[in-house]
C-alpha cells in the first residue's frame, strides 16, 4: 500500500530530441515522460541529482513498483524529492495559490547509462486513485542472516525474480517478502505459498509467472506441474 507517498518536483518542458536532452544533462536535468493513459503524454524534465535521491527514497529494485506524487511545475520551477505528498491521494490538482498541479504516477521504465548506472530517463504511467494494474514485483528475502541452514554451508537457489500481481495502483506493494530464516534443506517456495503473503487486495495475476522451458542442468529446481512452478529453494 501507498502509506507516506513520495513526492518528487518536476517541471515541463517543450523540447524534444537527443541534441537538447544532452544539452539539459549539461546544466544536470534528465527528461521524463508520463503516458497519460488516453493516448496523450506530458513531456516533464527534473534534475539528476533529485532523480537519483528518488532512486535512494524509493529503493533501486522498488523504483517501478512505488507510487509517486509528481509536483509539476511550469518551466524553471524549483525540484526536490519529499517524503510524502500533499494530495490526500494524490489525485491530479493545483494547490490554491500555487502553480504546481500533484499528479500520481508510476514509473514504468528507468533507463540507465550502461557504463555508469546513472538515471538518464524516466517512463511514467499516469496513476489516479482506484486504478487497477498488472505489474511485476521483485521477490525480497529477509531472515538470511538468521538462518541457521545457510551457516551449515546451504545456499539459495532463485528461480524467479519478481511475479506478476494484480491490485489497484494504491495497494501495490514495492516487494513480495519471503523469509528464509527457517527454511530447510530441499524446502521451496511455490506460488501458494506467495499468495499467502500478499496484502488485502492483492492477488497473482492471471499469467503471475513468464512462460519458458529452463535448459537442463542450469538447475537442480524441480517444475511442478500448473501454478506450483518453484519460486526458489533451499539446497545444499
Amino acid at each position: 500500500a501507498d502509506g507516506s507517498m513520495l513526492q518528487v518536483a518536476v517541471r515541463e518542458r517543450a523540447w524534444l530530441g537527443s541534441r537538447r536532452a544532452a544539452q539539459a544533462k549539461a546544466v544536470g536535468y534528465i527528461p521524463a515522460v508520463i503516458n497519460m493513459g488516453d493516448g496523450s503524454h506530458r513531456l516533464l524534465e527534473l534534475t539528476q541529482r533529485d532523480a537519483e535521491e528518488l532512486q535512494r527514497a524509493a529503493g533501486y529494485k522498488a523504483m517501478t513498483t512505488r507510487r509517486l506524487t509528481l509536483s509539476v511545475g511550469p518551466p524553471g520551477s524549483s525540484a526536490g524529492v519529499t517524503g510524502d505528498g500533499k494530495g490526500g491521494d494524490g489525485e491530479a490538482q493545483a494547490e490554491a495559490g500555487d502553480e504546481h498541479e500533484l499528479v500520481p504516477v508510476l514509473i514504468q521504465k528507468v533507463d540507465r547509462e550502461p557504463w555508469s548506472d546513472r538515471i538518464r530517463n524516466l517512463d511514467m504511467l499516469y496513476a489516479p486513485q482506484g486504478m487497477v494494474i498488472t505489474k511485476r514485483v521483485p521477490l525480497r528475502l529477509v531472515g538470511e542472516e538468521d538462518s541457521i541452514t545457510l551457516r551449515r554451508g546451504g545456499y539459495i537457489h532463485i528461480v524467479e525474480r519478481a511475479v506478476k500481481l494484480t491490485c489497484k495502483v494504491e495497494d501495490l506493494p514495492p516487494y513480495v517478502t519471503i523469509d528464509v530464516s527457517q527454511c530447510r534443506i530441499g524446502q521451496r517456495f511455490l506460488l501458494e505459498d506467495i499468495v499467502k503473503r500478499l496484502p488485502e487486495g492483492v492477488r497473482l495475476a492471471t499469467n503471475a509467472l513468464p512462460e519458458g522451458t529452463l535448459r537442463a542442468g542450469t538447475v537442480s529446481v524441480a517444475l511442478c506441474l500448473g501454478k506450483r512452478r518453484a519460486m526458489a529453494a533451499l539446497k545444499a
